[in-house]
């Protein structure tokens, strides 16, 4: 190492090549903060916007999903229930059922209660409302036909003759209210074609329920021996297991719940069109429209209302009119 005159070391000076090796370090980590500044930057901006849109999506979604309150004939309620969650899952709209024999609910709906959409058992409820404008005119649609049925649990009755069931061998026949339910006016219809109308009703042998869905469960816990219900809900029950309750899914019936019932001639009661309407008190009816026209025309829906039961829809006379 040189030294100076004095005796003291010189100190080294640095190279032109380390110079330039911390020109080069300096300068890179100048261009790594600002990078970096500007990257954290624009990912702040990118995620708000993303977390914003996610934010907005959501409450555009909530905002455009709505809640119906379908007030439903006791018949189309486990058919109903089946199809909710596929209009849930096609639409976010929620549906809440209230469930009762149709006069009841026409009843209730002549005095305020708070429905969007009433679905009968007939097509004469909905008019009555239209006429009586507590229903959206035009808003009258047939959504199912109907099909009465005797049933006995763990019966035989698939094997009768033609003229049908032997009444002298039971003690109690069961079948909704032919004042305010049509599926016990089609029962009464049946009755009176065999002749046991009056018979069984001057001897007290008949079981007036509610609805149609409350002369079912007189069968199911048997406190009667038969009862006149639909169709529809011999095919939501499980196999015989004890539980009384329909179960709320479809599946294919055993031969053992086919023998269980007798379908009367289509010919001794008129036929059971169960129309559905908007009502006028609804504060949804853009909601009620389109569930209304899901109803009418989904695939799915079509295929589930069938296999349930029900006939081919036939439209009638008025379906979506003017109802004037």
């Amino acid at each position: 190492m040189p030294f100076t005159l004095t005796g003291l070391p010189i100190a080294p000076q640095p190279s032109r090549t380390n110079n330039s090796r911390c020109t080069r370090l300096f300068l890179r980590n100048v261009l790594q903060n600002v990078l970096s500044n500007v990257l954290r930057h624009f990912l702040r901006k990118v995620l708000r916007k993303v977390f914003l849109g996610m934010f907005l999506t959501t409450i555009c979604a909530t905002a455009w999903a709505a809640e119906l309150t379908v007030a439903v004939a006791s018949n189309f309620a486990a058919t109903l229930k089946i199809l909710t969650p596929y209009y849930q899952q096609a639409t976010g709209d929620t549906i809440h059922a209230s469930i009762g024999s149709s006069g009841k609910l026409a009843t209730q709906i002549i005095h305020g209660a708070p429905y969007d959409i009433f679905l009968s058992a007939n097509s004469e409820l909905p008019t009555m409302l239209v006429n009586k404008q507590l229903a959206v005119p035009g808003s009258r649609f047939s959504y199912a036909t109907g099909t009465l049925a005797l049933w006995q649990p763990r019966g035989h009755l698939s094997a009768l003759p033609p003229q049908g069931f032997d009444f002298s061998t039971i003690e109690m026949v069961a079948l909704a209210n032919p004042r305010h339910a049509p599926y016990g006016a089609a029962a009464q219809q049946v009755l009176a074609v065999m002749g046991q109308w009056d018979r069984l009703s001057g001897q007290n042998r008949l079981a007036l329920a509610e609805s149609v869905s409350q002369a079912w469960h007189f069968a199911a816990s048997g406190n009667v021996d038969v009862a006149f219900v639909a169709l529809a809900q011999i095919k939501h029950v499980l196999p015989h297991n004890g539980d009384s309750e329909p179960a709320y899914r479809l599946q294919e019936q055993s031969q053992e719940q086919v023998d269980d019932y007798w379908l009367p001639p289509a010919q001794w009661y008129s036929p059971i069109v169960q129309q559905g309407v908007i009502l006028t008190r609804s504060r949804n009816k853009a909601a009620a429209r389109r569930f209304c026209r899901w109803l009418q025309a989904d695939p799915t829906a079509i295929q589930i209302i069938q296999k349930a039961g029900y006939q081919k829809i036939e439209p009638l006379p008025g379906d979506n009119s003017d109802d004037s």
